[in-house]
């Protein structure tokens, strides 16, 4: 289903109405995240750690908002093409999970 709609989403697009629900939740976690002084400091941390940009939360939230459709459209051949990574956790042999995902896909 995800393989479906992500080759889905790269031949044909989104639409408005899911931009906007998407960057209200990506807004909304931002928000909510920074209401935790533990996952603000965190999140500093680890952006100071990779040597991201440290932006306020007003600052990320107006980023996420910026986002059009045109952006989504310029990034997605390179995020969504190319051989998907799978992990699985299961009580089966490799051999058997293998088999039981190709059947899935249809491989």
């Amino acid at each position: 289903i995800i393989h479906r709609e992500l080759a889905k989403a790269l031949e044909e697009g989104i639409t408005a109405e899911e931009l906007a629900r998407a960057k209200e939740t990506v807004a909304s976690q931002i928000v909510l995240r920074g209401e935790y002084t533990q996952t603000r400091m965190g999140a500093l941390g680890r952006n100071e750690v990779l040597g991201c940009e440290l932006l306020s939360i007003d600052d990320q939230e107006r980023r996420v908002r910026a986002v059009s459709l045109d952006d989504v459209a310029k990034v997605a051949p390179r995020l969504l093409t190319g051989t998907p990574t799978i992990s699985v956790i299961s009580p089966f042999e490799p051999d058997d999970v293998e088999a039981r995902l190709a059947s899935v896909v249809g491989e």
